[in-house]
């Protein structure tokens, strides 16, 4: 869920309950009332892909209160998802499998980010959109997520490398 929405794992993911979604003619969206966002200044909406909102649904008509569950039906905390990294870390170490690290919760935000720019479920988007998505500043996006973007990156590449080069000015250099 969070790796697809974008959602923060505790404020918005573990937080979410019937009073929070919305459905739009254009889709779900997810919002959080100012004082129950970070920073408790601004508003702050999720736009939800439709494979996430039928799940959501499918939740909504289970679950009073919190949204999702665990597999013994107790409503996400941040101790249990981290819990639950922890595990499947464990888990995945025992396969030779070794995760990025840090392996925690919020990796999936991140991951989330990468993908967008990435284009990896449809167009790419520029870091002003996925500011929007994210619910951050493009300063913040910049600052965070530009490097693993080659939209980003290639023009600092191709500005450096103009058709001056040195090696066109000078010729060979030893």
């Amino acid at each position: 869920m969070c790796i697809r929405t974008g959602a923060r794992p505790d404020i918005e993911f573990a937080s979410l309950e019937a009073r929070h979604v919305e459905e739009t003619p254009r889709g779900q969206r997810w919002r959080f009332p100012a004082d129950e966002s970070k920073g408790r200044q601004k508003e702050r909406t999720i736009y939800i892909p439709e494979e996430i909102a039928e799940i959501v649904r499918g939740q909504l008509r289970r679950h009073k209160g919190r949204v999702f569950r665990n597999e013994h039906g107790q409503a996400w905390t941040l101790d249990a998802l981290e819990s639950a990294f922890r595990r499947l870390k464990r888990r995945l170490q025992k396969k030779e499998v070794t995760p990025d690290e840090p392996f925690i919760p919020y990796t999936c935000r991140h991951t989330y980010a990468k993908r967008m720019l990435g284009g990896f479920w449809g167009a790419p988007v520029t870091l002003e959109v996925l500011a929007g998505l994210m619910g951050n500043t493009p300063a913040i996006c910049w600052h965070h997520y530009a490097e693993w973007s080659q939209q980003y990156t290639d023009p600092f590449w191709t500005a450096i490398q103009g058709p001056n080069s040195i090696r066109e000015t000078f010729g060979s250099v030893k």
